[in-house]
């Protein structure tokens, strides 16, 4: 999971969860207040991403609902 310009309060809420979390779990969330745009390409593509994040893809400006059945 990927926390992106987390508030403060998150992030001390994370450090408070942390100690009771196994080690395993902690390694799959990264929450970040900073730097966001190099540690978003450490887990995804620049070509995946939107130039808005620091990518190289168009950045989406419309937007469908799904179909939903």
């Amino acid at each position: 999971m990927l926390v992106l310009s987390a508030p403060l309060v998150v992030t001390g809420i994370w450090h408070m969860l942390k100690s009771i979390i196994p080690v395993v779990t902690q390694q799959k969330i990264t929450i970040t207040s900073s730097e966001k745009e190099k540690k978003l390409l450490d887990h995804v593509q620049a070509n995946q991403l939107e130039k808005k994040f620091g990518g190289s893809c168009e950045n989406a400006t419309v937007f469908t609902e799904p179909i939903l059945p």
